[in-house]
């Protein structure tokens, strides 16, 4: 139990945000249960603005649509254009932070709320912080 409670830890501390396939699914389905109230439903809910954003400026493990750049092409890039990426992933918002429907399907909706329902006062206790620190 300890060794697989290391190995939960270790994953979660330092695989970068979004290298989890579903990952980005399952924020969202926390984070319109939290925002709106309501269980989303499948084919018809989407995922998170937070990630489609993420998707566009910084590197995923998938290949088209899920993510816009590799980690070669993410690389690639001048050092600024790298660190305006990540700032953008790490700067709390200005306004409201809260869930905002993206164009991206939501595959994870068909799961009972249960587990989710429980992720709801950590993620609203994290209302005020950047995406990156809402999701760790």
């Amino acid at each position: 139990m300890i060794a697989f409670a290391a190995l939960s830890l270790a994953q979660v501390f330092l695989l970068p945000h979004g290298e989890g396939f579903d990952e980005p699914a399952h924020y969202s389905y926390v984070a319109l249960l939290a925002d709106e109230g309501r269980i989303p439903v499948l084919g018809e809910d989407t995922m998170d603005a937070a990630w489609e954003r993420r998707y566009n400026r910084l590197p995923g493990p998938y290949a088209k649509p899920m993510t816009k750049v590799t980690y070669r092409q993410f690389f690639e890039q001048p050092d600024e254009t790298r660190a305006k990426a990540v700032s953008a992933w790490r700067t709390k918002p200005s306004g409201p932070n809260r869930y905002a429907p993206s164009r991206r399907a939501n595959w994870e909706a068909q799961h009972p709320p249960l587990y989710y329902a429980l992720l709801v006062p950590a993620y609203k206790l994290a209302a005020g912080e950047s995406p990156a620190q809402r999701v760790l």
